[in-house]
């Protein structure tokens, strides 16, 4: 089993930034670090996206299977494509950033 909280909205770094969706897409793959459990055991603040990619190229070597990898990608990007679509962008933008 694999566990990560809802990602937050980023936080707005005010001044000339990016627009808000690509922002939030930057922020969600690249600066977003939570507390991970993988089977019970915490990873803590760790770069979410990184570690998911990570347990998708290899699943047993987190105790986990492909199956249950998977539900993870399509948990954060489920997630992390509301705070994408809240922001004017689109979940398939960081579907992308998982290919198959």
């Amino acid at each position: 089993m694999i566990e990560f909280p809802s990602p937050p909205i980023p936080p707005n770094p005010g001044g000339c930034t990016l627009e808000p969706a690509a922002y939030a897409l930057d922020w969600l793959v690249t600066k977003w670090h939570a507390t991970v459990r993988v089977n019970g055991e915490a990873h803590e603040r760790v770069l979410v996206a990184d570690l998911l990619r990570r347990i998708s190229a290899e699943p047993a070597a987190f105790g986990v299977n492909a199956d249950e990898a998977r539900r993870a990608v399509e948990r954060f990007v489920t997630l992390g494509g509301q705070v994408l679509e809240r922001e004017g962008g689109s979940a398939a933008w960081l579907a992308r950033e998982f290919p198959a």
